[in-house]
């Protein structure tokens, strides 16, 4: 990729689970049914996505659970540029390191959100990353 970033060698790891009824956003089902917290899932992920690629802070890569073959995450990928990656087994814990060991096993920086982290910005996102650059 040629495009200009603040901190190049760094990434940016957004986790997200594929927008299925009934597996995201549960505690929101019971308000809005399964597909409305479907629905709402898809809507923060993707403002967090375009907070992140307006930002240009640094390449960005969406690891998908169970894997990235939902068609949400091909659209994801196309719509902000995304690199898709697989977030692979075991809990949450095991898989953000492994996703974190990747980044750093390629000697780059890493942050890792989630994909509903909707307000987290580009402050925040910038001001992570400079506090690791020092």
């Amino acid at each position: 990729m040629n495009d200009f970033f603040e901190f190049p060698n760094a990434r940016l790891l957004i986790f997200a689970k594929a927008p299925v009824p009934g597996r995201v956003k549960t505690r929101l089902a019971g308000r809005l049914g399964t597909r409305g917290a479907a629905r709402v899932y898809q809507q923060l992920l993707a403002r967090t996505l375009k907070t992140a690629q307006a930002a240009r802070l640094c390449p960005v890569e969406l690891w998908c659970a169970p894997d990235a073959r939902h068609g949400f995450f091909s659209h994801c990928r196309r719509a902000y540029g995304v690199r898709l990656r697989r977030q692979g087994a075991g809990d949450l814990g095991r898989r953000m390191k492994h996703a974190l060991d990747q980044a750093l096993r390629e000697g780059r920086q890493a942050v890792l959100i989630g994909g509903d982290c909707a307000s987290v910005g580009a402050a925040e996102l910038r001001a992570a990353f400079e506090r690791l650059a020092s």
